[in-house]
């Protein structure tokens, strides 16, 4: 920490208002509990200085700070270059804001993480907002985000959020791994941009039986690939939702999910001009971009629809796929049978079937009336206080 100026006797004038407004600045920061990097020893623009340790310093104080206030210690990145030679190891309770013309750079030949979170360990409560990471000249041997967990008890990492970041040239972007019976779940990605990495997000969980990634949110993604791209996001989580992710002239695979895998959405943005380079080998997905619809292989499928008794109870699931042969205009009330309170449907029609026509009323509350042809999808949440189906979002129509 930033040490006091020392205050002489028989100082006046310019030097003793220099040194109070000094101790002062320091008093008040600590208070607020701000932690300004250069305070800790942080050299920016000089090309040399190796700046983890100054960092990994100014992150150690935000967290005295929380133990000893009770709230969130920040750590403060102001504008500049700065040099980093290894991975800055996060910790729970505090947020680290860097500015936006903040930039990290490091050697050519740098294959270690940004910012990271090693199994063994645990993290909570963690936020990391901005800066700019890599260059023209890295190698694609390194990664942003780093996430590790080993133990649902003592190695986790839960509630964490990461903003506003852009990262040129990595191995990875965003990379999270459970081993064992581990925990990630609840983290929040928002306003990515990765350009030109070998794969843009890889979260993997090799044993779903014993460990989760679940729940965590990733939107406004932009990865704009490159030479050395191979797969924009490589995916084993459960019950994610992916909001405006945008991919655009990846030569491997846009999006692959596992058969690991259940229960994801990925809503609106779009998956560049490769669209059959998505790979869904898991369960009840949904894939709802501007530019295509893919529904999972294990959704209900229903080739033949009664007009009179519409979609029943026992035909509700998370994903129907419609394999019509004649066109059908539903005339039952309710047109859809009952859910449970907040179940979300996704009715999708196959290609080269019959059209299925659904109208506002007779328990559908829709925004018009919806004609599914070859390739529309219409999503429904169902409210038991009204008992009945409300539009959320449709594509295509």
């Amino acid at each position: 920490m930033k040490s006091f100026t020392a205050i002489n006797i028989g100082d006046t004038g310019a030097e003793l208002v220099t040194a109070l407004k000094d101790n002062y600045t320091i008093i008040s920061n600590n208070h607020l509990g701000e932690y300004n990097i250069i305070d800790y020893g942080a050299v920016s623009n000089d090309g040399t200085t190796a700046n983890e340790v100054a960092i990994q310093s100014a992150i150690t104080a935000a967290l005295a700070h929380y133990g000893i206030y009770g709230y969130y210690g920040k750590v403060i990145i102001p504008p500049g270059k700065y040099y980093i030679t290894s991975h800055i190891e996060l910790k729970s309770n505090i947020s680290i804001e860097i500015a936006k013309n903040a930039i990290f750079h490091f050697p050519d030949n740098y294959a270690d993480s940004i910012w990271y979170a090693p199994a063994g360990t645990s993290l909570v409560y963690c936020y990391v907002n901005g800066g700019v990471y890599g260059g023209l000249t890295n190698n694609n041997s390194w990664r942003l985000v780093d996430l590790n967990a080993s133990n649902g008890l003592t190695s986790y990492v839960m509630f964490c959020g990461f903003y506003n970041m852009r990262a040129i040239n990595c191995d990875i972007g965003i990379k999270s791994l459970i081993t064992n019976d581990g925990w990630i779940t609840g983290i929040q990605y928002s306003n990515i941009l990765i350009s030109n990495p070998k794969i843009g997000v890889k979260c993997e969980q090799p044993n779903l039986s014993t460990n989760v990634m679940a729940d965590c949110l990733f939107e406004k993604f932009d990865i704009q690939c490159g030479p050395a791209t191979t797969n924009g996001f490589v995916f084993d989580g459960n019950s994610c939702v992916f909001s405006n992710i945008f991919i655009y002239d990846v030569v491997g695979n846009a999006i692959t999910l596992s058969n690991k895998t259940s229960k994801n959405s990925f809503i609106g943005g779009a998956i560049g001009p490769l669209l059959n380079n998505i790979i869904d080998d898991g369960y009840y997905n949904k894939i709802l971009s501007n530019d295509d619809t893919r529904i999972s292989s294990s959704a209900t499928r229903i080739p033949l629809i009664d007009a009179g008794v519409g979609i029943s109870e026992n035909q509700l699931n998370g994903l129907i796929l419609l394999e019509l042969t004649v066109d059908i205009d539903i005339i039952a009330d309710p047109q859809i049978g009952k859910g449970i309170d907040g179940q979300v449907i996704v009715i999708a029609n196959g290609v080269n079937t019959g059209k299925l026509t659904l109208d506002n009323g007779d328990g559908l509350m829709l925004s018009s009336q919806c004609v599914l042809d070859a390739g529309d999808t219409i999503m429904l949440q169902y409210s038991q206080t009204s008992d009945k189906w409300y539009e959320i979002a449709r594509s295509n129509n």
